[in-house]
């Protein structure tokens, strides 16, 4: 006895975009691939008096300006930190530049993880106030967070000088802007496949 069998027809482009391909594991993702962006908006400001740094801009140093959290998948990845502009100026007559430093809270490290330094000293300015624009954009290693989530605190404060009372961080010279959230600054870390 002679058995046919038809199989319908089917368009294999059609069939391939049926499936759900969206989703390569990550463990397979090429090198150089982003792993994960976690993003975080602040509208935080200092105004007043502010710890510096000896020198050199240590974990706990500093006013705690903001605080990410975050858990890389792999512990071998590098870790992106970028940030929109953060404004610091003072108005006494100081002659100091500023720091913004990132530290991942429980890595056991006393160095941090990430460190801009302004370089607009007040000598710059007419009046010999101090003024910086501060924004990260550093690498650095997943396995500072142990691969677990964990805090990092965001700092800013004067670079060489004990105190500074006159400090403003984020935070114009119009009430207006931080009094309706207008003074807003973006963090935003990317952990990428090594």
């Amino acid at each position: 006895m002679t058995v046919r069998v038809n199989k319908p027809e089917f368009n294999v482009r059609e069939k391939l975009k049926s499936l759900d391909y969206s989703h390569v594991p990550y463990e397979k993702m090429p090198v150089g691939s982003v792993i994960q962006v976690y993003s975080k908006v602040s509208t935080n400001e200092v105004r007043g008096t502010v710890a510096g740094g000896s020198g050199f801009a240590d974990p706990g140093e500093g006013v705690l300006f903001e605080t990410l959290s975050f858990c890389p998948m792999f512990r071998n990845s590098k870790i992106l930190l970028q940030s929109s502009n953060v404004n610091v100026y003072e108005h006494s007559n100081d002659s100091d530049t500023f720091y913004m430093t990132a530290y991942v809270v429980n890595s056991g490290s006393d160095v941090v993880h990430a460190n801009v330094q302004g370089t607009l000293g007040y000598e710059i300015f007419k009046d010999n106030f101090n003024g910086q624009i501060l924004a990260f954009n550093n690498i650095f290693d997943a396995s500072a967070f142990g691969g677990r989530t964990d805090d990092v605190h965001i700092r800013l404060g004067p670079l060489a000088q004990s105190t500074h009372a006159n400090l403003n961080i984020n935070r114009d010279s119009y009430a207006t802007s931080f009094a309706n959230g207008r003074n807003t600054v973006t963090f935003t870390m990317m952990e990428i496949k090594q």
